[in-house]
């Protein structure tokens, strides 16, 4: 395997325009040059650098200069409002709920209708039905 690494590598450094070869080998060649105080392009174009690559791993070797990459990060939505919410909405049901039986036996109290004086008793007896008054006094 050695033996055949050494001839690809071989076949790919012939196959390195001469300014690379000058440049000995792949690294350099791979990355931008400062030049008298301009920045050069890198003396390979990314495309034959791609070529040069994909064809090493076809061969089943290792490519020397493979990047390092980062692994992907997990990224949570933000989601919607109604959702950040729902603990605090779920807290508070859960309180009313226990609560329940006296908010419910308070607005049956507060709905049962007593008269003020013993005026507005004489006068419901006279002005109200029996259906009426029953309604009246005993709403729920």
């Amino acid at each position: 395997m050695a033996e055949a690494a050494a001839l690809l590598a071989k076949r790919l450094f012939d196959k390195l325009p001469p300014a690379a070869q000058k440049a000995g080998g792949l690294p350099a060649v791979l990355q931008p040059r400062y030049v008298e105080g301009i920045w050069k392009p890198p003396l390979l174009p990314a495309r034959f650098v791609a070529k040069l690559r994909k064809g090493v791993l076809m061969e089943g070797l290792e490519w020397p200069w493979e990047k390092p990459r980062a692994p992907l990060k997990e990224v949570k939505c933000k989601g919607h409002k109604r959702e950040a919410r729902r603990d605090a909405r779920l807290a508070a049901v859960k309180q009313k709920m226990d609560n329940l039986d006296k908010i419910i036996a308070d607005f049956k109290a507060s709905k049962v209708y007593k008269p003020k004086t013993p005026l507005d008793f004489r006068l419901d007896n006279l002005l109200l039905s029996p259906t009426q008054k029953r309604l009246k006094y005993t709403r729920k």
